[in-house]
Order: structure tokens, then sequence, then C-alpha cells
């Protein structure tokens, strides 16, 4: 499993990282996650929840994890990723069968005969160059703007960070890095919402 972490992820997620390399990457993504930092995320939060709320149905019972997924991804989309406009739209579409793929395939072993487009893991490289294609064009975007400092998406913070040799993370780490944030925070933290719901019934 540990190896498809790094394919599924890409080779410069935490998850696949180790030792020195991992120090070196942890220590360079621990200031977006500053307490100060997280406070500007909660009106994201709340803008997102009131939207998906407005359509709950009333006086009848519905399943609440369809809803949390799609606001805990608004949220990340937003949050991390600095999307907004066309890149939001295609990666809400992109993103649940994206995932939903890849989380099977990082307990597979990479078969032994590649079968191109028509296999598990040629339709994942697919996905994953659309999504790289899509960070890479939000990238250009936020660098072309200028205004990073005033920015506080996690995607902005990241390209203003620098390590300790005054060299900036590549293009191809920070995608790794926000899939990686995607991957961590958006079911597990649906599952969550949608367990605390049925418990509170």
């Amino acid at each position: 499993m540990e190896p498809n972490l790094g394919r599924v992820l890409g080779p410069g997620s935490l998850f696949a990282l180790m030792g020195d390399e991992h120090r070196k990457q942890r220590k360079l993504l621990v200031p977006p996650f500053h307490g100060r930092r997280l406070a500007a995320y909660e009106r994201i939060m709340e803008e997102e929840t009131v939207r998906e709320m407005a359509r709950w149905p009333e006086g009848q019972e519905f399943a609440t994890l369809p809803s949390m997924m799609r606001i805990t991804l608004n949220i990340i989309l937003r949050a991390v990723f600095g999307a907004e406009g066309a890149e939001f739209e295609r990666m809400r579409a992109l993103f649940p069968p994206f995932v939903k793929l890849g989380s099977r395939l990082v307990v597979l072993p990479l078969p032994a005969v590649d079968w191109g487009r028509w296999s598990p893991w040629g339709r994942f490289w697919r996905m994953r160059r659309e999504y790289n294609e899509i960070v890479e064009r939000l990238i250009v975007k936020a660098e072309r703007d200028g205004d990073l400092d005033k920015r506080e998406d996690i995607l902005a913070l990241m390209l203003q960070a620098r390590y300790d040799d005054g060299s900036p993370m590549s293009h191809a780490d920070i995608a790794d890095q926000l899939l990686t944030l995607l991957i961590a925070g958006h079911e597990t933290t649906a599952n969550t919402l949608a367990w605390a719901v049925e418990r509170i019934r």
C-alpha cells in the first residue's frame, strides 16, 4: 500500500515522503495551519453550510452524507485551492470520481499488464492529468494576480512559502500537497459530520 500512496497522491505528498524530506516539507506547511489562519476559513465554512442547508427538505427524512460531502468539498475548493468560477465547477465535477477511484487503487497492486485507458490505473492517470492542468491554471492565475499576501487560501500560502535555502515549492509539489489535503479532509470530515447528525438524532 505504501508505494501506491505516492502513485495516487504524487511523490511530493507528505504521505509519500520519509525521513528528512518529510520533515523539510512538513516544516514548510505548518504556517498555513496556524490557529489565526484557520479562523479566516470560518466564514467560508459558514457560507457553504448555510447554502447547502437551504436545500434541505422540511418534514421528511433524508440522507445527510451527500450533503456533508458537498459542504466539505466546496469548503476545500475555496479555502485550500482558492478556486472559483470555471476551475471551481470543473473540480467539483472531477473530484468525486477521482477520489473514489484513487482510494480503491491505494490498496491494489499495479497490474502486470498495462491496459491503458481501459484499466482503473489508466482512468486514474487521465483524471490526474486533468487535475494537474487545473491546479497549474490556478497557480498561474495566482502568480499573475500579484496580491498573494492578501489572499488567505492555502494555495497562495504555499506559493509564498520558502525552504531554508530560499527556494520555493515546485508546482508539482504544490499540486501533490493540495491533493493530500483534499484526500485527508474531504470524505473523512463529511463522514464525521454525517455520523454526528445520526448520533444527535
